[in-house]
Parts: C-alpha cells; structure tokens; sequence
C-alpha cells in the first residue's frame, strides 16, 4: 500500500490530536486552570504537531504518485509530457492526486489550531479584542497594602496571554480588628458601605489573625494557605548600632527593655489593636509568663517612648513614618524584618508618608537584631465560599502562582522569607539591614500564649483619658440625606456608640463647639472628663451625655482652632499612668476663631496630647492645618461622610480605649 495510504493516515492523525487537545483542555478546566496555564501546556505541543503535520503534507505533496488504480504504469509520452511541466505545476497536480485526503488534513490542522486554548485566545484578539478579565478583589493590612498591590500586579502579568489578562485585581486596605471582625460576621450588606466589597482573597500577616477570626464565628473560609514569613526584629538607629558589637542578639526579648532603657534609647512598637506585629511583638516583650507588674512596666516604658518622640498608635509602617521625621531619632523599633527591609530600601510607606520608590535615607537607617527567642509573622492567602466560580478559580491561582518560582521571587521582592531559601535578590540584603542568613525559629507563637499575651496587655495598658468635641455650628444642621436625619444627629448616635465601647477604667467628657443657644466663649461643656461610671448631675455619665445631645440644636459659626487649642490643656498630659487624647468631629472650617493655623499648632505642640480629626462634610483632612495638628502630636485625621461616622469613631476608639 506505501505512499498510497499516507494521506488518509495523516487524517487520521490530524483527527486524533484534534480530540487529544480538546480532552485535555477540558480534564485542566475541570481542575480550575486558567486560560494562561492550558495554553502554557498546550501550546508546545500543539506546535510540535502543526509542524510534523505539515512536514507529512508537504512529503506527500511532493513524492511522485504511484502507479495508478488501474495497475498500468505511465507511458513513455507521458512521461515526456510531464517533463517539460514547471515545478508548480508538478506539485499542484500531485496535490490534486490525494485531494481528498490533504483536504481533510488540512481542516482538520486548522481546527486543531483554531479550536484548542492554546491559539484561540490568538484569534479572539485578533478579531474582537481582550475579553472581559475577572476580578480579583484582594484584602490587605493597612501595614501590607503596598505588598500586596505587588503581589497582585505580579500574578495579573502571569496571567497576561497576547497583551490580555487574565485577572484583574483590586486590592483594598482595613484595619486588622475591622478586618477580621467583618470576615466573621460573613461581610453583611451594610459592611459594604464601610468596609468595602466582599474579598476573595485575604492576605492576612499570621495564622493568629485568621483563628480569631474563627474563633468569632467566621465560617465562610474555604482555604487557609500559608505564603511567607518575616521574624519580629529590633531596628536600631545608628547611634545605637554604632554602639553594639552584636551582643543585643544574645539577649531574649524580656531583657531587651532594661538593656535599651540602659543605653537610654526609647522603645516603640506597633500598636497591638492595630497591627498583628503589634500583638506578636507584645507577647514576645512580656515571654511566656508574663507577671502583670512587668507587663505594666513595659507598656509605661514603650508609652514613654511613643508620647516623647509624638509617634502615633498605629501599625509598624506609620511608626516607622513617623521616625523618619526625628532627628535625630533616639528610638530603638520593634518591627517585622519585612517592614524594616522596606523602610530602609526608601519603599513608600504609603498613608500619608509619601517617599519616592527608591529614596533611602542612609542617615537614618535601622540596623536589624534577632533576640534568640523571636518568631515571625506567618502569612497566609485566605479564600471564601462566597466568591463566585469565576473568582474562586482566580483566587486558587493566586495562591499556585505564590507557590511556583516566579512567585518565590515576588514574594522575596516584597521582603517575605519563603521556604525556598535559595532565591535571590529582593529585599532581604545587608544593604537594607537585614540578614536574612540568621537563623529563627518558624514554627508561630502558640495561640494560648497570644491569648494570654493580649488579655495581660488589656490589663497593663495605661488607661485611656478622651475628650471629644464636637462642632454645633449651624452647618451641622444640614440633611445627611436618605431620610436619615441631620449631620449633628448622626455625629451624635456615633458618640455614643463609640462610648458604648470604652473600658472601664477609662475616662471621657464631651465639650461642643460653638456653645449651645448662643451661650459666651467658644465652647461649651456639655459633661466634664471623667470616669466612665461615674455619676453626672445625679445620672450616669454615658444618660447624660445621650440626653444633653438630644436637647442641643446646631447654630452659629465654627470656632474650631479655639476649641482645638482649650481641648488640649483642658485633657492634660499624658504620663506613666494616663494616655490622653482630644478627639474633634467637624463638617467645616474655621470660621470665627481669631487664630492662624500657625498659631494653633503652636498652641499644641509638645503638651503630650494627641489629636484626632473625624472630618465630614466640607471639613477636609488635605488642608494643611488639621493634617499638621493631627501628625504632629501623634493623632490621625479621618475623612468620613456623615452616614460613617460611627465605623471611623469605632476605628478610632479600638486604638484609645483600654
């Protein structure tokens, strides 16, 4: 039979590969691969057939047909005849000769081509552009928002096939508490207004975020996967590295206080309520068994540190913002290898530390120490039940391509220990004061001792002293819209939830601004600071703050740099026992107060209070004067509308109260 039967053999082959490539693109679907990674395992071999197809075809293009059906050999005259034709003509006639079967192979090549995933992402560019790309709604840490946009524009350019994406991520920020108080409560329809939409992807900073989170009832993860570490460290200045010949390593975390009060540096960390870097940091100060008059020793010593040098209650990225700004600094950091990494690359920080990508500031660099008991923060991709298929395929490739190298050296580039010790590059460099050859122990601090850890910090924190003023003037009379009443009311419902939350051995009073029914001065008490049971005119301090404010009627201008700079001096100082704090709630500017904005950051500068700003309405957080007065006394402004008050109060009330 020979070359007679080599075309429809071609056929069949071509018919074979076409159903081979159809089955596995389906038996990968199946499996939840994307369209990248089928054509990435397709594609050579679809090539390497379209080649040996068209090899086959082009053989029997041009071998010479056999004698013919009817047994007969070609003539002489014949042969002469088809001498004298052209090569062209020679080859269109053998083609001719097994058309049939070179037409059926042909088809069948295109199919194969057009059809498998590995080429039809091609032609569907080609002719109708990029498709629609899934969303990938990823939820970081306030401290990992900048590694985690990496990460996800990193795994969106895998996913890229002919200048499309695959995944198109949106990664957003919470606060740890919030975060992991919303995932637990299964994200409810009214969380989309405050926190954000539901995610499909959480990247949390330690298995301890995602237990408790489990322990309040979430039950809407679906996997828990862990995709990186970085070991608690202590950052020192280079006054105090200068001073060290390595010895601070051969001394646990406990010892760590006394040696740096010592040498007279003050010690800060991350806030607990804020930052799981916070709460791991805070167990390895106090160790394994933690006495309550240590644990009370050690918050006054790193309460000193934060209220001298104004550093705010926040996480590891806006402590580490903030000692930027000393000079000199005289502070020894606590803080995760990873953020200090990035810190002393010149990263921004983000928030409102605005750095240029790759501006380092040598002067100012932290050289990184690892006491011989510290552990590490051990990050974790979280996925949910709630995504849809689309976004659930998408957020299990996420957590695939963290796991391949390329994902090893994203990870390594955002400053993540990997269990592949063997990448290189990143940001884990001596250059940037780490060293990444130390060895630390992997294994995560055990949840009962972080349990014990935070319930032993609850009780050693100082207590917190807050007054809150509040702007009665009369644009506070505005409509929040909705049928929801006014800005004032809505302000006021938010007060009292917020007080609602506060400890017990906390204290409180609320002045507004201006006072009530035209009343003299600028402000007006409505109850005095104060402990939270304590009585008030005969009537509990939380009734008669519910009921002054329900008789109060907005008016008048805004005298707010005045109530800014009496609140200050009426809450008193900060000290070893009390951390004070003025919270101010505003819809508006200045509008009566007779001060420049100079005057009045000078008014509270270095009284040992901190101030916070919720702003809404007109009121704005980017004016200079209240950005100013907030960061320089180691406060915050927030910017809110009027319907979410009470989620930035209660934001803000999860760090000040005790």
């Amino acid at each position: 039979m020979g070359r007679r039967f080599l075309p429809w053999l071609m056929a069949l082959i071509s018919l074979i590969g076409l159903l081979g490539a159809i089955a596995v693109a389906w038996w990968l679907l199946d499996r939840g691969a994307r369209g990248a990674e089928i054509a990435t395992v397709l594609e050579p071999a679809v090539e390497i057939f379209a080649v040996i197809l068209s090899a086959l075809m082009l053989v029997v293009a041009l071998s010479k047909p056999e004698a013919g059906s009817d047994g007969k050999g070609t003539s002489k005259t014949e042969k002469v005849r088809k001498s004298s034709k052209s090569w062209w003509t020679k080859v269109v006639g053998r083609i001719r000769s097994h058309r049939l079967p070179v037409v059926i192979t042909g088809l069948l090549l295109v199919l194969i081509v057009a059809t498998t995933p590995a080429w039809k992402p091609r032609l569907n560019v080609l002719l109708t552009g990029c498709g629609h790309a899934t969303e990938l709604r990823v939820l970081a840490s306030q401290d990992g928002l900048e590694p985690a946009r990496l990460l996800a524009e990193r795994y969106q350019r895998s996913t890229m096939w002919n200048g499309c994406a695959d995944v198109h991520p949106y990664v957003y920020a919470l606060p740890t508490a919030k975060a992991r108080e919303t995932i637990a409560a299964g994200w409810p329809d009214l969380a989309l207004r405050d926190a954000g939409p539901r995610p499909d992807v959480w990247l949390a900073e330690s298995a301890w975020e995602v237990t408790q989170a489990r322990t309040d009832g979430a039950d809407a993860i679906a996997a828990d996967d862990a995709v990186g570490w970085s070991p608690i460290v202590l950052g020192l200045p280079p006054s105090g590295a200068s001073e060290q010949d390595g010895g601070l390593e051969d001394h646990p975390w406990p010892e760590l206080v006394e040696l740096t009060a010592s040498h007279d540096w003050g010690l800060v960390r991350p806030d607990p309520a804020s930052s799981p870097a916070g709460e791991l940091a805070t167990a390895l100060l106090y160790g394994t068994a933690p006495a309550d008059q240590t644990a009370r020793m050690i918050e006054q010593r790193v309460g000193s540190a934060l209220d001298r040098d104004g550093y705010p209650l926040a996480g590891s990225l806006a402590v580490l913002c903030h000692y930027r700004q000393l000079n000199p600094p005289r502070t020894a950091v606590i803080t995760s290898e990873q953020a200090l990494a990035r810190f002393n690359n010149g990263d921004p920080l983000g928030g409102e530390c605005r750095v240029r990508e790759g501006q380092r500031t040598d002067d100012l660099l932290l050289r990184a120490y690892y006491p011989p008991d510290t552990r590490g923060l051990d990050h974790r991709l979280v996925r949910f039940t709630w995504s849809s298929a689309r976004q659930a395929n998408a957020a299990a490739g996420f957590g695939r391509w963290l796991a391949t190298e390329d994902g090893a050296r994203a990870l390594a580039a955002v400053g993540l220990r990997t269990p592949d010790a063997s990448v290189e590059g990143g940001l884990l460099t001596a250059r940037n004061g780490v060293r990444p050859d130390v060895t630390v122990n992997p294994e995560p601090v055990p949840a009962d001792v972080l349990t014990a850890a935070a319930a032993t910090h609850r009780k050693a924190q100082r207590r917190s002293r807050v007054l809150l003023a509040l702007d009665s003037s009369g644009s506070m009379s505005t409509s929040t819209g909705a049928g929801q009443g006014t800005r004032f009311a809505a302000a006021g419902d938010a007060v009292v939830s917020a007080l609602n939350l506060m400890g017990v051995r906390d204290e409180f009073g609320l002045w507004i601004f201006p006072p009530g029914q035209g009343g003299p001065g600028w402000y007006g008490e409505v109850v005095a600071v104060g402990p939270r049971d304590g009585p008030d005119g005969g009537a509990s301090r939380l009734a008669a703050i519910d009921a002054a404010l329900n008789g109060i009627r907005p008016g008048g201008n805004t005298p707010l740099y005045r109530a800014i700079a009496a609140g200050v001096g009426a809450v008193g100082s900060s000290n070893d026992e009390v951390s004070s704090a003025l919270v101010v709630l505003t819809d508006g500017k200045d509008t009566s107060s007779g001060l420049t904005g100079r005057e009045v950051i000078d008014a509270v500068a270095g009284k040992g209070v901190r101030i916070f700003v919720v702003a809404f309405g007109e009121a704005s957080c980017a004016t200079g004067v209240l950005g100013e007065i907030t960061t320089s006394t180691g406060g915050r402004c927030l910017h809110s509308d009027p319907l979410s008050i009470d989620a930035r109060l209660a934001e803000l009330f999860a760090v000040l109260w005790s």
